[in-house]
Order: C-alpha cells, then structure tokens, then sequence
C-alpha cells in the first residue's frame, strides 16, 4: 500500500467519524433539550406558528423545498407528511382539503428530491453509496431481480414501505445499482410513498384538529359525528402502519433468506464441481 492509498483511507476514515460525530451529537442534544429547556421544540412551536399566519402558498412552497431537501440530508420521511399535515390544517381549517394538499405534497416533493438522490448515487456518491450497499444486504438480495419490471417495482414499493430502511439510503443505494432503471424507480418511489404518506398525512391533519376544538369544521371534534371520525381514523391509521411495517419487513427477510440460501446452493455446486474435477483427475491418473 502506497502513501496515497493510505491518505485516501485516513481522509475516509476522518470523514466517517465526523459525519457519524455529527449525527450522535444531534440526537444527543435532541433528545437531553427535549427533557430540559425544550428549547428545540419551543423554536418549531414558533416557526409553525409564523408559517401558519402567511399566506397559504407560501406555506406550500415552503414545505414543498423541505420535502425535496429531506431525501438529499437524510431527514426521516416520516416527518414530512406529519408537519404538513398539522401546518396546512392550521391554515385551512378544513380536515379533507388539508389531508389531499397534504398528501399531494407528500408524493410530489420527496419524489423529486430522490431522483436527485438517484442520480448522485450514480456519480458523486458511488464509492459511498456501494459501500452502504454492501452493508445492508437486504440491497444484494434485490439487485438480482430489479432487471425484471413487475419484481423491481414491487420490491422497490416494498422499501418504500418499510421504515426499517432509511429513505436517504434507498435513493442513494438504488442509484449505484446496474439493474435499477429510472422509471421503475419514479413509479415505485410515487405508489409506495403514497401508500405510506397515507397514514402519516392524517395523523398531522387530526394532531392540528385535537389541538384546536373551537373550529367550526365538519370534522371538529366537538361534535359526536367528528370525534367518531376522528378516533376511527386514529385508530385505522395506527392499525394501518403497524400492517405496514409488519408485512414489508416479513417480505423483506423473505427476500434476504432466499438470497442467503441460494448463495449457499451456488457455493454448494461450486464445491461439488471442484471435487468431481479432483476425482475425475485421480482416475486419469490411476487408469495411467
């Protein structure tokens, strides 16, 4: 190993335990703030609050450049859907024109922000984009079988679905593959992120709508007919991710088991090949 080569693995090694550095000590002051002075979440409280007295397309505009600057920094997606619905409630009034701007907006900006991803996961980011890759391994099992249309959009969707897969990390990483066309990824980035904002949408539409009882909207819960509405949706939105979770984690380890096993199978018949090879070379040799 050259002098080179070892520059580049220190300046790796540096970058990874800063980036890592920087994250710990985010989540650190996160979560020590948010059981002291509260100072993080009084400052939200504010934003929200000066977003919710401007206008209403500056509002959309805004969280449309957050929702397509949250795939490129690696904010979890969960967030998006929840604030936008809780912000455009704030300004509407009206629970279903707030949840459809909402999940409009939830399959539209994050959608634009991963194609971005994408592409940086086929450029600038390769190297980094392969080595995550080669950690989760989730991401070789399905790179055999995004050739095919029908099995690369449904294990795409799949991901998409599943929290357990940072979203930042499904653009960058797809982006790095041979096998992952662009289109599969856009119909499968916008039909799972739908399904999945769907949910997410509601509860920051309802969150707005618990805080606030003196509304005069059909679905104010002051009234029986909201307030049953309103814990149904709850309900079936919490029901409705737990599926969610449940069933794209089982088909995901499916994937990553057949994977496994076929690896072992493929090592098997290599080995078995090797052995015929020896003993057909020892009977040559016998027979000579």
């Amino acid at each position: 190993m050259n002098v080179l080569d070892r520059h580049r693995i220190s300046c790796a090694t540096l970058g990874r335990v800063l980036f890592c550095s920087f994250f710990l000590g985010l989540i650190v002051f996160f979560a020590v703030d948010s059981v002291t002075t509260m100072y993080t979440i009084t400052w939200v409280e504010d934003v929200c609050d000066e977003l919710a007295k401007t206008d209403l397309f500056l509002i959309i505009g805004a969280l449309f450049v957050f929702g397509f600057v949250s795939p490129l920094v690696g904010i979890p997606y969960t967030i998006f859907p929840c604030a936008s619905g809780y912000l455009i409630h704030e300004k509407l009034g009206n629970f279903w024109q707030a949840f459809f701007i909402t999940l409009l907006l939830a399959s539209t900006a994050p959608l634009l922000g991963g194609l971005v991803a994408f592409f940086m996961g086929r450029g600038i980011l390769n190297s980094w984009a392969t080595r995550m890759k080669e950690r989760f391994k989730i991401f070789a099992a399905i790179e055999n079988v995004l050739g095919e249309k029908k099995e690369s959009i449904q294990i795409q969707c799949l991901l998409r679905l599943s929290p357990l897969v940072p979203t930042a990390l499904i653009n960058v990483a797809l982006g790095c593959t041979s096998n992952c066309k662009i289109s599969h990824f856009a119909i499968a980035f916008l039909f799972g992120g739908t399904v999945y904002a769907m949910p997410l949408s509601y509860v920051g539409c309802l969150f707005n709508a618990a805080t606030d009882l003196e509304t005069n909207d059909d679905l104010s819960l002051d009234s029986p007919l909201g307030l049953a509405i309103a814990i149904l949706g709850a309900i079936g939105s919490v029901l409705a991710t737990i599926m969610i979770t449940w069933y794209t984690r089982k088909k995901l380890r499916a994937l990553s088991t057949a994977y496994e096993a076929s690896f072992v199978f493929e090592g098997d018949d290599e080995e078995d090949e090797e052995d015929e090879e020896e003993e057909g070379e020892h009977a040559i040799l016998i027979n000579v």
